[in-house]
């Protein structure tokens, strides 16, 4: 069976990247494809990254070489056709050592990447982006995720306007998607409870400050766009020869 390794790049944080994630794994969960998570966190922090938000994410210490030994141990055990990794904030040489080991290994075994960069207003986002193109180069597919975090009203200047973005764009042809923005207490309940838009959506959360209709109508709204972006760029988020199942609306966790 083809794998297909999906990572975030790790960007500079504050841009939402963690949560875009956690929603792309509930997509995946939604239509019933199995995947693996696995959680690059440096910092090995309990109240943070993808693992804060899915307790089954495999947290690894990509700083140590046991980290890069488990995480092949992962991609050679699982049956799973998707391995999800979230890279977690910065860009160092451990991370690209990673990625230098893990593609040549996992590409000799028909394992295909996808990249995902998350931006923002914020130009130093782009700039994140641009800095792991350059080393990532064509190993990989690109989806770029517009993130409006807190606000509608994002232009995203820098991401169109720079001459380096549109070098970027014309060389990797990526898929650009957006992301809506969340109201700002949601936002914050999410990251303080650990909980994902998805449960909050189906009313599958047990925490009082994210009950209530308002915040299901609220994260509904995200999650409906989202699903419907993830869906259009399908084909870079599945191993080559796998379809995706119908839209039948099963059971989540």
């Amino acid at each position: 069976m083809n794998k297909h390794i999906v990572f975030t790049q790790g960007n500079k944080g504050g841009t939402g990247k963690t949560t875009i994630l956690s929603t792309l794994i509930d997509w995946y969960r939604h239509h019933e494809i199995p995947i693996e998570t696995v959680d690059f966190d440096s910092e090995n922090r309990n109240n943070a990254g993808l693992s804060f938000f899915h307790k089954d994410a495999e947290k690894i210490d990509v700083h140590m070489r046991e980290g890069l030994d488990a995480f092949f141990k992962i991609a050679d055990e699982t049956e799973a056709a998707v391995i999800v990794v979230d890279m977690g904030a910065g860009f160092g040489r451990q991370t690209s050592d990673w990625f230098n080991a893990a593609y040549d290994d996992c590409s000799a075994q028909g394992i295909t990447f996808t990249s995902i960069g998350v931006i923002t207003d914020d130009p130093g986002s782009v700039t994140g982006l641009l800095t792991w193109a350059q080393f990532l180069k064509d190993r990989v597919k690109y989806v770029v995720v517009l993130n409006e975090q807190y606000s509608e009203r994002a232009d995203f200047s820098f991401w169109k306007d720079t001459t380096e973005a549109d070098q970027f764009r014309k060389i990797a042809s990526p898929e650009i998607i957006r992301f809506l923005s969340i109201n700002p207490e949601l936002q914050q309940n999410l990251r303080n409870y650990g909980e994902s838009l998805y449960r909050v959506a189906k009313h599958l959360t047990d925490i009082p400050e994210l009950q209530g209709t308002i915040n299901a109508v609220r994260a509904n709204r995200v999650i409906r766009a989202a699903f419907a972006e993830f869906d259009r760029v399908k084909p870079l988020l599945l191993p080559a020869i796998d379809e995706l199942p119908g839209n039948e609306k099963k059971g989540h966790r």
